[in-house]
């Protein structure tokens, strides 16, 4: 594949996570992201919860810790919120604002430093600027530079989220989201994608893990700075533990002066603690570990609305302008990626069908088969869309960059005889994942423009919108607003 140089400086930060399930978290979900690459990976998250140290380097995270001050003491940060390849994401409190200032908590996102993750940050920044402050977009508060020991990082200052997407999916055990809260889910992200086509932008990477919910709960800003104290005490006491252990451990390498004098200015910088038997360094290390996290209240405010909104525009592009032909994570992709046809806005349509698919079922629609043969998997990936969806235009057929990888010039397909190819009707695979609700055909209807191979035809967000299986939900939102979406 060839890339014009803007290309090949976006490919460069993106060839990590077009093909695994990543993001970069404004809320407290730290398992999240991408620590490994590959066309090879199919599931949403890998098992590391916590960063590699090793990215801790020249062009990589900038190292944070509780307690510091950004921005010229604007912002001290109060808890860890994730991760990402791209970035680390902070909650942080604003000391220019009141405590009872809805944006007094923040989130913060504090790229790397690689010239390639600097651009990515800077055209994030752009987008969300040009998006504003929107019902369904997460909304950018500020945005500054900081400079540190692993080079210059952009951070984007976001109002605080909660989960993603994804979270729902597994919360409801891979077996669906409930239709009432599908419909209301799905007429938000639609809310959201139209707005953002509107204003000439396409996102590139719609999925589960790219949508975000509101928080149920309200953050107790004065609980944040407990913790905060507590945590920075705690600090102190590590640092005093460790220090008597080095003493213990290497007693010759101080004279006795040089101890005695450590030990005195250690007493009166730290407060150690009040006893032999005091907290151990594990101890004190679990204690911090607990504090540094966000943790779920017990209670969620029922009368806060229950809001989704579109995030992570790191990889997105202008309808006018765009960076590369390589986009969408691999079972988001549409008829156009996989063949290097012109797109528009209609790639963002398709994954909307796919991801509409996987929350209603907890499974893919798409999932190709890996093999060998480096063309295999995307044709494989056709003959998919092809079974469910139709066939694929001959013109987009022909006018493919990479078409002559999959199709002979009779425009039939290389390695699979259509012959051989068993349709597979959208009714039966939602049936056959337990979609168990009396709305199928309409909903499959639904589905079906959305997943509609040329993007020509495909349905639109505000086509979407209209549709028969979000009737209800249109006309709730279309009285009430967002009140519509009461947790209540």
């Amino acid at each position: 594949m060839s890339f014009t140089p803007m290309e090949r400086l976006i490919h460069r930060k993106r060839t990590r996570d077009n093909d695994v399930r990543n993001h970069t978290p404004l809320h407290h979900e730290s398992d999240s992201d991408l620590t490994h690459n590959s066309d090879d990976d199919d599931d949403h998250d890998n098992n590391d919860t916590t960063e590699s140290p090793s990215e801790y380097k020249k062009g990589g995270y900038h190292p944070v810790c509780i307690g510091d001050q950004y921005n010229n003491d604007k912002y001290i940060i109060e808890k860890k919120l994730g991760f990402g390849y791209f970035s680390t994401v902070w909650l942080a409190s604003d000391q220019t604002r009141s405590s009872d200032d809805p944006h007094k908590i923040v989130a913060i996102k504090i790229s790397k430093s690689r010239e390639s993750f600097q651009e990515a940050a800077q055209d994030e920044m752009k987008m969300l600027q040009t998006l504003g402050n929107q019902d369904f977009m997460v909304q950018l508060l500020d945005q500054f530079v900081i400079w540190g020991p692993n080079g210059k990082h952009y951070c984007l200052v976001f109002e605080p989220m909660w989960k993603d997407l994804y979270y729902l999916i597994r919360k409801f055990d891979f077996k669906g989201i409930p239709s009432k809260l599908l419909k209301v889910l799905a007429y938000q992200i639609l809310c959201g994608v139209e707005y953002m086509h509107e204003k000439q932008i396409i996102h590139t990477d719609i999925k589960p893990e790219n949508f975000l919910l509101s928080l149920p709960f309200d953050l107790q800003y004065d609980a944040l700075c407990q913790d905060r104290d507590i945590y920075l005490e705690l600090k102190k006491q590590l640092r005093w533990c460790q220090s008597q252990s080095q003493l213990k451990s290497h007693p010759h390498t101080l004279s006795r002066n040089q101890r005695k004098r450590r030990k005195e200015k250690m007493k009166a910088e730290i407060s150690q603690p009040s006893s032999e038997n005091g907290p151990s360094v594990l101890d004190i290390q679990l204690k911090m570990q607990q504090l540094e996290h966000m943790k779920m209240p017990p209670e969620l405010n029922r009368s806060k609305n229950l809001i989704v909104k579109v995030a992570d525009f790191g990889n997105a592009c202008w309808i006018h302008k765009h960076y590369s032909s390589d986009i969408t994570t691999r079972q988001y992709r549409s008829p156009e990626v996989l063949l290097g046809y012109p797109y528009g806005t209609g790639v963002d349509m398709f994954a909307c069908g796919v991801m509409l698919f996987e929350m209603a079922t907890g499974e893919l629609p798409f999932r190709p088969e890996k093999n060998k043969d480096p063309y295999y998997r995307n044709e494989d990936h056709l003959t998919l869309i092809y079974r469910t969806a139709g066939y694929i235009p001959r013109h987009m057929i022909k006018d493919g960059k990479y078409s002559d990888h999959y199709f002979n010039r009779r425009c039939e397909f290389r390695r699979h005889s259509v012959d051989s190819l068993e349709p597979r009707p959208l009714e039966d695979l939602l049936r056959r994942y337990n979609y168990t609700s009396d709305d199928i055909p309409v909903f499959c209807d639904l589905l079906m423009h959305l997943l509609e191979p040329d993007p020509q035809k495909r349905f639109s967000a505000s086509q979407s919108k209209q549709h028969p299986w979000l009737a209800e939900i249109h006309a709730a939102y279309e009285s009430k607003g967002l009140a519509a979406f009461s947790l209540e």
